[in-house]
């Protein structure tokens, strides 16, 4: 979305590189993906504006990839 925006263009593939595992994902960006991001965005900077975590999530599967694991409050 920052590409389209500053480069007005019109993105049809999004590459994700994970170097430390060695895999790439290929995302189509979708008109739900982009509203997906947006809704996404405005709750993080509610949350920073708030000074406020947000809400932990209620899969527990999550936190065991999750690099803040080790620091979040119970």
């Amino acid at each position: 979305m920052a590409v389209e925006e500053t480069m007005k263009v019109t993105v049809d593939k999004i590459i994700i590189i994970n170097q430390e595992k060695q895999t790439t994902i290929t995302i189509k960006p979708t008109p739900n993906l982009k509203t997906w991001i947006k809704r996404t965005i405005q709750e993080m900077k509610k949350h920073i504006q708030n000074q406020e975590p947000p809400p932990k999530t209620t899969n527990k599967a999550k936190c065991k990839t999750c690099y803040y694991k080790n620091i979040c409050p119970p």
